[in-house]
């Protein structure tokens, strides 16, 4: 008897859990504004899944995508969101709410052909819920999230945010809604023209946005009645964008403050972000003021307020640190570092300090060497970046060189490059005042790609004049009048994918593509980093043979290349040779190698990864190789868009090239669009010849690019190669020593089998 009263009190101390929280479900919590208590439940449901019910677990997958997508996780925002729909016997309305949601992920991640396509998914499943389900909380929450994620697409409609408004019962989500609902109006007041601002519409539009923000504020102080919250900061922040964009920004920097204020209090990780995000916004408002009146005080404001928020934005990454580096997302845009470049090149422009290009430099190279070095902290030692600079210097000075350093700021949007040659170092924007606007316009360099690959040569023309216009022409002028010729391109934004080599100097017709390109004119060569270029340039390498790793393709799925037989044939008789097996890649992954790979690859900018393909369901992914030292090692990837990868928001890209380049590979060349398989054969035979002659590998490159261009090539073919790194130089077989050991090895078995006769005789 009184083991069966101890199960029964076992089994009733086992169901407490469940009855206890059963009222205050984790969601509902943080509706409440007792997000705390929320995140301490959630982790014990989370942990102990089997003794919870299944309400409960889907509830708290629920509030942790929720709480996640608010404070900027992304990928674990999605996360939960899946596991809460996989695990949900899912109604219609439940399928177009997810939808939704998916869309709204997709908006944070600026995927907009994803989010036209999910918010046409959730309006489907929407329809289909007609007159089912009337459960307000959801439909409210549908309508909130596809009127925020809709604001980019076909779909966009104020009256989907008046229904989430509509259909609210709680106070969070009525402050949640008049929020988004603000947000959707700032998007149509963000207009340059002060004439603008008198047109009696926009007037009435910023009245409404008023109108949003203070009942979203009135609603968030019923949740917070005694304190001002995150929710509050939140509001006060959008509210600052506003009145920028109305032109005021001392209201700007009122709000802001506010923002700030509202958080004074908080210590929680999760608003670290929102923190650094409010200081950054501020920190805008003040270059605005700066550039209106001229006034250092402004660019003076800026730096102390960025400055103080470095600890809170250090606080974060340390959050971040279990995301890894495949999923880390930088938050370029909110990062104190980036505007502290605007900062310093004021100050260098208006003081003429060499100091301050120090600064810029620190700072540039720190965001650039931060994406890949995961938890190292770049120095920001005046005596460090000094000597860094020096050795830059003398690296220009020892080949005749110029390097570029690029970096785009965001708010204000710049095009800045750090210009180093033997005689001197600058800092310069790149980009007039008045073409700033150009500068946030990436997708110039996709397009022009594009109009490359399909040879249509109006437009290469165009574009290529457009980015020669934005990056190169001032610096253009100074490196002709030190008569240098070799460039080392340090690319920032979405310049990564750009070759250099096709940027066009004028748009006349009468000149052709290749008389107009920059290759007529400079070789350039990139690196991922400028700390990548010092170390790379230690030692210049000298190979002995070539490992080739070239897969033998048997499926309909990746055919198999044709033109490769008579190549390696070429290369076998001029140089030493390895083969690499598809099933020993441990040899791909080898110090001090040469590796040439012939093949199939998988590369482009929305894929987390990017694959180099050894068959059906073999391949060595880029995130794979961050796992080796490739020290000494040349790689040259001859498949297609291999230098080709997703962007984490702003620039860090997982191409092979720079996963190879940040494992310290010496030099990787790779290609920025599909490969025709010919031709590609075509151009590493002429590369081959010339690094038979033995000249550096990037000469080889350049001089076959020219052998092309001057054959009338189309710039598709000879113009995909981008080469990373130092040089190397490939020893050549020597193919009479080969003809002398044979002929002694034939005369040996021919005195041998006289030797045998004679015995037997």
């Amino acid at each position: 008897m009184r083991n069966t009263n101890l199960s029964l009190f076992i089994v009733f101390l086992l169901f407490v859990p469940c009855f206890s929280f059963s009222q205050i479900l984790p969601l509902n919590l943080h509706w409440a504004g007792k997000t705390d208590s929320a995140i301490i439940i959630a982790n014990k449901i989370i942990k102990n899944k089997l003794i919870w019910s299944k309400k409960e677990v889907l509830n708290t997958y629920d509030f942790l995508a929720e709480y996640n997508l608010e404070c900027s996780h992304f990928n674990t925002n999605l996360s939960y969101l899946q596991k809460h729909f996989s695990e949900n016997k899912n109604t219609s309305l439940d399928s177009a709410l997810f939808y939704a949601r998916v869309a709204n992920y997709t908006l944070c991640y600026v995927l907009h052909d994803s989010t036209d396509f999910y918010c046409t998914k959730a309006i489907t499943a929407f329809k289909n819920n007609k007159f089912k389900n009337k459960d307000s909380v959801k439909i409210a929450r549908y309508y909130s999230y596809l009127g925020n994620a809709a604001r980019n697409t076909k779909y966009r409609n104020s009256l989907l945010i008046d229904s989430a408004i509509a259909y609210s019962n709680n106070n969070y989500l009525k402050t949640l809604h008049y929020r988004r609902y603000a947000t959707y109006i700032s998007d149509t007041l963000n207009l340059e023209s002060k004439l603008a601002w008198q047109s009696k519409a926009l007037l009435n539009r910023y009245k409404k946005f008023i109108n949003c923000v203070n009942n979203a504020e009135n609603f968030a102080t019923k949740i917070y009645p005694n304190k001002k919250s995150y929710l509050h900061a939140t509001i006060y922040k959008i509210w600052s964008l506003a009145e920028r964009y109305k032109g005021d920004e001392e209201q700007s920097i009122v709000q802001i403050k506010r923002a700030k204020n509202a958080l004074e209090d908080t210590k929680k990780i999760v608003y670290y972000a929102e923190y650094s995000s409010i200081c950054s916004w501020e920190a805008s408002s003040n270059f605005y003021l700066f550039y209106k009146t001229h006034n250092l005080k402004y660019i003076y404001e800026s730096e102390k307020t960025l400055l103080k928020s470095i600890p809170a934005w250090e606080k974060y990454l340390e959050g971040e640190k279990q995301n890894g580096i495949k999923t880390f997302d930088d938050k370029y845009s909110i990062n104190p570092y980036q505007k502290l470049v605007v900062v310093y090149y004021e100050l260098y422009k208006a003081k003429k300090d060499n100091i301050y290009i120090a600064k810029c430099y620190s700072f540039i190279e720190f965001i650039k060497n931060n994406r890949t070095l995961k938890d190292e902290r770049y120095s920001f030692s005046p005596t460090y970046t000094k000597q860094n600079l020096d050795t830059i210097s003398k690296i220009c000075t020892k080949k005749n060189i110029a390097v570029v350093n690029y970096f785009i700021t965001i708010e204000p949007f710049m095009l800045l490059a750090i210009v180093t040659s033997p005689d001197t170092t600058f800092l310069i924007e790149c980009s007039s005042l008045s073409k700033r606007n150009i500068v946030s316009q990436f997708y110039y360099s996709d397009s022009f790609n594009s109009f490359i690959f399909k040879n249509d040569r109006e437009n290469i023309k165009k574009v290529g004049y457009l980015l020669y216009d934005l990056y190169f022409l001032k610096i253009d002028s100074i490196l002709k009048q030190r008569k240098i010729s070799d460039v080392v391109i340090i690319p920032a934004g979405n310049s990564y994918n750009l070759n250099f080599d096709l940027l066009q100097a004028d748009t006349l017709p009468a000149k052709s593509i290749f008389q107009s390109a920059l290759i007529s004119r400079y070789k350039f060569t990139y690196s991922t980093s400028a700390d990548i270029l010092i170390n790379v340039n230690k030692i210049i390498k000298k190979y002995d043979a070539i490992n080739l790793l070239v897969p033998m393709y048997n499926s309909k799925k990746y055919v198999p290349l044709q033109s490769s037989k008579k190549l390696l044939n070429e290369i076998n008789y001029n140089f030493s040779t390895t083969k690499i097996e598809n099933n020993t890649t441990s040899e791909f992954f080898q110090k001090d190698k040469l590796i040439q790979f012939i093949g199939h690859s998988e590369a482009n900018a929305l894929s987390s990864e990017q694959q180099i393909i050894l068959s059906d369901t073999s391949n060595i992914s880029s995130s794979t190789i961050l796992k080796h030292d490739l020290a000494g090692s040349s790689y040259l990837i001859n498949g297609c868009n291999s230098n080709l990868g997703k962007q984490e928001q702003y620039s860090k890209t997982n191409s092979l090239t720079y996963q190879l380049m940040n494992s310290h590979a010496s030099s990787v060349t790779g290609t920025l669009w599909n490969l025709d398989d010919k031709e590609n054969a075509e151009f590493l035979e002429k590369f081959y010849e010339f690094m038979s002659t033995g000249i550096s590998s990037s000469d080889a490159l350049y001089k076959t690019k020219l052998y092309f261009a001057n054959n009338n090539y189309s710039p598709s073919m000879w113009g995909a190669y981008v080469y990373y790194g130092s040089d190397f130089y490939l020893s050549k077989k020597n193919v009479m020593a080969t003809y002398w050991y044979l002929v002694i090895i034939a005369a040996g078995l021919i005195v041998f089998a006289f030797m045998m006769v004679y015995k037997k005789r």
